[in-house]
């Protein structure tokens, strides 16, 4: 989701039609393919395998339901790490506080699996 062009610095802001909704639960996929059509990996979250939330209120990504010694690696749209943790007993934490609003990268490596997923922070 993208918020339209506009920011009433010059002229008028964004119309309400077009502004991101920040005050409501959104999801949505996203695949990912090379140019040889392989799959990169990136696909929804299942019900039997980690769960990916946001305490807005702690600014921390909580993983749960990984297996323990799980890495979780942050990084921007950019590839730059700016956050990991481990999973202990099922869960890891990463503080986002230091990390400003907007799209993130969420990697989540484990002994026989590596999963990957979007996330953004509102």
């Amino acid at each position: 989701m993208q918020r339209g062009l506009g920011n009433g610095s010059c002229g008028p802001g964004t119309e309400s039609e077009y502004l991101c909704p920040y005050y409501q639960s959104l999801s949505h996929k996203m695949r990912i393919s090379t140019v040889n059509g392989e799959n990169t990996g990136i696909e929804e979250n299942r019900s039997e395998e980690s769960v990916i939330t946001y305490d807005a209120s702690s600014e921390s990504l909580c993983c749960s339901s990984v297996a323990d010694g799980a890495e979780v690696i942050v990084m921007n749209p950019g590839g730059v790490i700016t956050g990991k943790a481990v999973a202990i007993d099922g869960t890891a934490v990463v503080s986002m506080s230091s990390n400003p609003q907007g799209s993130y990268i969420v990697v989540i490596k484990s002994a026989n699996k590596q999963r990957t997923h979007k996330f953004f922070k509102w």
